[in-house]
């Protein structure tokens, strides 16, 4: 077992002990699981859209929403939502940062097969209006609920950045050009660089 690994299997067995939603941790963890193990699919031209989305939503969601259970105190099913939404997020911006890493191990993401940035962007920001959406929804005072908001908007504008740069790959054409063909500095923003 690497490192990780083991670090990993201690870290659950300790949290198993301890949280108080076991049940809602297991089921958190199997399911993660299965989307890692489905992830494979990935190296496959032949997965479809939605098979990749579905790996790409579980993977995220539910590696943040396992983040949950450090806290102290049972959490309410939107609140479990709301974490699934922003690991989706986080999940596609990274794909989105990793497009050119992604192409060369032939791994299949929604971002490297993107055609239209501009459509990719709806469906981005649609996922930004949903996490929105359930955060509304939470049990807290409204200005507890405005600062996640504000918070989570940092993590999503590297989402919005990553698409702007792509915005602006496309341009006024009706859709990308071949991503693989395009030069890795294109497609790699490095956020220490002002010019990025």
């Amino acid at each position: 077992q690497r490192m990780e690994e083991r670090l990993f299997l201690h870290s659950y067995l300790l949290l198993r002990l301890t949280v108080p939603e076991k049940d809602a941790y297991r089921e958190a963890l199997e399911r993660l699981t299965e989307a890692q193990i489905a992830s494979d699919k990935q190296f496959d031209k032949s997965t479809s859209d939605v098979e990749i989305e579905r790996i790409t939503f579980e993977k995220g969601g539910y590696s943040v929403l396992l983040c949950r259970f450090c806290l102290d105190g049972p959490s309410s099913a939107t609140e479990k939502r709301c974490w699934y939404q922003a690991g989706r997020i986080i999940q596609l911006t990274n794909d989105l940062y990793d497009i050119h890493k992604d192409l060369q191990e032939h791994s299949e993401t929604l971002p490297n097969r993107m055609r239209d940035a501009y459509a990719f962007d709806r469906f981005f920001s649609a996922l930004v209006r949903d996490l929105q959406d359930e955060i509304v929804q939470l049990p807290f005072p409204a200005e507890q609920k405005q600062d996640l908001v504000i918070s989570l908007a940092g993590i999503c504008s590297f989402g919005k950045l990553a698409l702007h740069r792509l915005k602006k790959i496309q341009g006024s054409k009706q859709q990308l050009p071949d991503l693989g063909s395009l030069p890795r500095k294109s497609l790699i923003g490095d956020m220490e660089k002002p010019a990025s």
